[in-house]
C-alpha cells in the first residue's frame, strides 16, 4: 500500500486507506480481495513510520519493481 501511495503522490493516509477502498486495481495490486477489509489509517501510519524506519526493504523493493517495468 505505501508503495500506491509513493507512486501515486498520495502522502495522507487517510486518503490512501480511501483510494484503496474505492480502487479496484489498487486492490490487485495489494493483493486484497474485493470483499477483504484495507487496513485502517493507523495501520499505515504505523508500518510507513516504524516498520520500516531502520532497514532497507522498502528502497529494494521498489528497485526491483523499477527493474522490472
Amino acid at each position: 500500500m505505501l508503495f500506491v501511495g509513493y507512486l501515486y503522490g498520495i502522502h495522507s493516509e487517510r486518503r490512501l486507506e480511501e483510494e484503496i477502498n474505492c480502487s479496484f486495481a489498487y486492490r490487485w495490486f495489494c493483493g486484497l480481495g474485493l470483499t477483504e477489509k484495507v487496513p485502517d489509517t493507523t495501520t499505515i501510519s504505523v508500518n510507513r513510520t516504524r516498520r520500516f524506519r531502520d532497514n532497507q526493504i522498502a528502497g529494494k523493493i521498489f528497485q526491483e519493481i523499477l527493474c522490472q517495468a
